[in-house]
C-alpha cells in the first residue's frame, strides 16, 4: 500500500509515496523504483529530476527509472521545454535533456530557456538578472540588467522591471520598445494594446510617460492653489 500514487500526463509510470520516501510503479503495477528515494519530481521532456538520499545528488530519471543524466548537482529543478536549472557549488545554470551545459553554473540564480526565444537565457548576478547567449561562456546578450524579467515571447519581445519598480518591455537586442515607466503590469498591458491598435512600434519616452500619468488618477491631476496677486495678471 502506498499514502499516495501520482499519475503523470503522457508517461506509463506512476510516482508512489510512502512513509515520505518515493518511488516509481509501472502502468501494470510494478516498481520500477523502491520507495527508498528523497524525491522523485513529476516528468517533463521525458525526464524526472530525482534524488535518492538527503545527502546525495540530484539526477535525472526516464519514465523507466534509469539515469540519463547521472546524479552530479546539488540542487536541480523539473525540465521547462528543453532545458533545467542545475545548481552545483559554483552556482546555478541550465543543461538540455542530455545533460550538455546550455548554460555554465555560475550564477545567483536562473531562468529557463524559452522556446520562443531558444538562443538566449536570463541569469542572476547578485540582485541583477542579466541576458546572456546560450552556449557561450558567460557572454551578454547585452549590457543592460533589470530587478525583474520575463522570458522573451513570440514576438521577441520581454518584460522587464528597473530597479526602481517601473515596468517596460525591450526586444532580444535589449532595446527598449516601451520604456521603463510604467507603473504596474497592467498598464504596461494596456499600453501595449494602445500601440498595436495604432500601429506604433516603439514609444517614445514622453508618450511612455505622459501614458503612465494618465493611468493613474492619484498622480493624473493638480490643484492649484496660489491667488493671482491682482488683476493686472493676464493668466
Amino acid at each position: 500500500n502506498y499514502d499516495m500514487i501520482i499519475p503523470q500526463d503522457g508517461c506509463k509510470s506512476f510516482i508512489i509515496e510512502r512513509n515520505g520516501k518515493f518511488g516509481l510503479l509501472s502502468s501494470n503495477g510494478n516498481e520500477l523504483l523502491q520507495t527508498e528515494w528523497e524525491s522523485i519530481l513529476p516528468i517533463n521532456a521525458g525526464l524526472m529530476c530525482a534524488k535518492k538520499s538527503s545527502s546525495g545528488k540530484i539526477g535525472y530519471i526516464n519514465a523507466e527509472g534509469k539515469y540519463v543524466i547521472d546524479p552530479i548537482y546539488d540542487d536541480g529543478r523539473s525540465f521547462e521545454t528543453t532545458s533545467a536549472e542545475v545548481k552545483t557549488a559554483s552556482g546555478w545554470g541550465l543543461i538540455d535533456t542530455t545533460g550538455k551545459s546550455l548554460v555554465n553554473c555560475s550564477w545567483t540564480d536562473t531562468k529557463p530557456v524559452s522556446k520562443s526565444c531558444p538562443e538566449l537565457a536570463w541569469v542572476k548576478k547578485d540582485n541583477e538578472w542579466l541576458c546572456v547567449t546560450v552556449g557561450a561562456v558567460n557572454t551578454q546578450a547585452f549590457q543592460s540588467g533589470f530587478a525583474e524579467v520575463n522570458n522573451f515571447n513570440t514576438d521577441g519581445v520581454a518584460m522587464v522591471r528597473n530597479e526602481k519598480g517601473l515596468y517596460g518591455t525591450i526586444d532580444k537586442t535589449g532595446k527598449e520598445i516601451v520604456p521603463l515607466r510604467m507603473s504596474t503590469p497592467q498598464i504596461l498591458n494596456d499600453c501595449e494594446t494602445y500601440m498595436k491598435e495604432n500601429s506604433i512600434t516603439e514609444m517614445p519616452q514622453i508618450d511612455a510617460y505622459r501614458f503612465n500619468v494618465k493611468a493613474i488618477s492619484t498622480s493624473n491631476k493638480v490643484h492649484l492653489s496660489d491667488r493671482l496677486p491682482n488683476e493686472m495678471w493676464d493668466f
